[in-house]
């Protein structure tokens, strides 16, 4: 992370009050995190920053799209992801990270907000990987590998609908007499 210091805000000097921040978030941003499960994405950032003289509130909002390959269908995506979140910054002899509290050491002249700038992206990833993309032009969904999986769910429902099973025939057999 040492690569992302523009994200570093200093605060000593700052006046007291709301300030807001602008930043662009690219592969750049995801390619210096260490771990990072997104490689590929692009979000434009605003981050609210309202000094107050014994801690910090910091809203975080986020807008943007993720490379990924959609679930449904195995086709690359450009998949849109957008949230805020809050942060509490306070200042403690002791720093330690609880939920949505950080603990700055007494003498922190800065926070570098790249880490929870990514961790609320990748907490905002949907578990599976889908949108409404018919609205896309050209529609990236692969619609051969669509049908085929409607044609499945079809034989499928066919199957089921045909199938009896042996036991529960004697049984209904039994129950009729």
């Amino acid at each position: 992370m040492k690569n992302l210091k523009q994200y570093a805000v200093q605060f000593i000097g700052m006046k007291d009050g709301l300030h807001e921040l602008k930043y662009k978030v690219d592969d750049f941003f995801f390619k210096n995190i260490e771990d990072s499960i997104i490689q590929d994405g692009d979000f434009d950032v605003t981050v609210y920053f309202e000094k107050q003289s014994r801690l910090f509130n910091v809203d975080i909002e986020f807008s943007g799209k993720v490379s990924s390959v959609c679930d449904r269908c195995l086709a690359g995506i450009q998949l849109p992801i957008s949230g805020s979140e809050r942060l509490i910054v306070k200042f403690s002899e002791e720093p330690r990270d609880e939920f949505d509290i950080v603990y700055l050491p007494m003498k922190a002249v800065e926070i570098n907000l790249a880490r929870y700038i990514y961790e609320f992206i990748a907490l905002s990833l949907p578990i599976t990987k889908v949108y409404d993309c018919e609205n896309d032009n050209p529609v990236p969904c692969d619609l051969e590998t669509l049908s085929k999986l409607e044609e499945n769910r079809n034989i499928d429902k066919i199957e089921e609908e045909n199938l009896t099973n042996p036991i529960w025939e004697s049984l209904k057999n039994k129950f009729d007499n």
